[in-house]
């Protein structure tokens, strides 16, 4: 380097992205400027509901919030050809890439 700078940059070619309460990142900036978190916080009945044990639910250390992402009920493991044992413990970030990919090609 001989001090001169440098005229090279960076391209942003293609951005995508399914976040809590933003479906693509036009709606994660649109948040974000509006400061909107997207935390969902749960009732005692839901989180019973969901199978945490009551114990946990009663604790007031337990934080009773969370971010949902929409659409990861859309996972189709069977299409993937995941055991249903894989599928209850797949990572949660593959799980929405596959379901991201599923819908993808279905519209």
């Amino acid at each position: 380097m001989n001090g001169e700078r440098s005229q090279s940059g960076i391209a942003i070619v293609g951005i995508a992205c399914r976040l809590p309460g933003a479906t693509d990142y036009r709606r994660y900036w649109q948040n974000l400027c509006q400061g909107i978190e997207s935390v969902t916080e749960f009732t005692d009945a839901e989180l019973l509901a969901a199978g945490i044990d009551p114990a946990v639910v009663r604790d007031p250390d337990y934080v009773k919030s969370g971010f949902i992402v929409p659409g990861i009920d859309r996972f189709d493991a069977a299409f993937f050809e995941y055991s249903p044992t894989e599928a209850r413990v797949i990572d949660p970030q593959q799980r929405l890439m596959h379901a991201y990919r599923v819908n993808a090609h279905t519209h």
